[in-house]
């Protein structure tokens, strides 16, 4: 088991893990990012495709596709993760989803559901921000500051939402977690841990800008380095906040042997 819990600060100590898992195991990270980009521009094609037929089929192929592969976009960080922990993986890893699948799929649906109602909220409260604007008869430019400042409200809520679930899938994955002690745990281990979350956000776009300035080249090492990196961000936050949840787990990973 290699540390990862006492170097540097988190954000830059998960980035630094990423790099180390990358440069251990370079072939297999490009190895299951461009397998999983394959079966995603496979998706693509399907997604034009049915678009075509019409809107009916286009929804139920979009659903049908998230079924089917979400567990595997949940592998990929789990392979990531067995990296950065020094633990042995292969591409058979990024199919570990769905030995999970039913719990998997279901912390997947409960955070999909989340994110619409973020939406829904989004948008009913703008509405009434924007009647309420409207009867005060304020000038034009006041008119924009509020209905900003009334966006980046409902925006940072959803941030908010967004960073405090986002370990859900790889509890399931990892851990073994049910789908609601997922999201419990998630919220749970990420409480205090969301701005170090942001920040990793924008240093991934970052690294993944100067691979793009490398003449795309180097997007063979800034992806799978961003990928590694939030998997060492992870196993950091889970050393250093664990959440009650696991207490109730027996000892043994479910997925240790994949």
């Amino acid at each position: 088991m290699i540390e990862t819990t006492r170097l540097g600060t988190l954000v830059g100590g998960s980035i630094a893990d990423g790099w180390r898992a990358f440069k251990r195991h370079p072939g297999l990270l490009i190895s299951a990012i461009a397998l999983f980009a394959i079966i995603e521009g496979v998706y693509g094609v399907m997604h034009y495709a049915r678009f075509e037929l019409g809107m009916t089929s286009y929804a139920l192929w979009q659903y049908l596709w998230f079924g089917l592969t979400y567990p595997i976009s949940a592998g990929v960080g789990y392979l990531a993760l067995k990296l950065v922990r020094g633990d042995e993986a292969s591409i058979r890893t990024m199919f570990a989803g769905y030995a999970r699948y039913l719990p998997l799929a279901g912390a997947g649906v409960f955070v999909y559901v989340m994110y619409i109602l973020g939406f829904l909220m989004y948008m009913n409260f703008m509405y009434l921000v924007a009647l309420g604007l409207q009867r005060l008869d304020l000038p034009d430019f006041l008119l924009i500051v509020a209905a900003i400042a009334a966006s980046c409200l409902v925006i940072g809520a959803v941030l908010i939402t967004h960073f405090g679930l986002m370990q859900a899938p790889m509890l399931v994955v990892d851990k073994g977690l049910g789908p609601i002690e997922a999201v419990k745990g998630s919220w749970a281990m990420m409480s205090g841990y969301k701005l170090d979350a942001f920040l990793l956000g924008l240093a991934s776009l970052a690294i993944i800008a100067l691979g793009i300035l490398a003449l795309g080249v180097g997007l063979l090492v800034a992806v799978p380095v961003v990928l590694a990196a939030y998997a060492a961000f992870y196993n950091r936050v889970l050393a250093a906040n664990p959440p009650a949840q696991l207490d109730l787990l027996p000892p043994a990973d479910p997925l240790l042997a994949v």
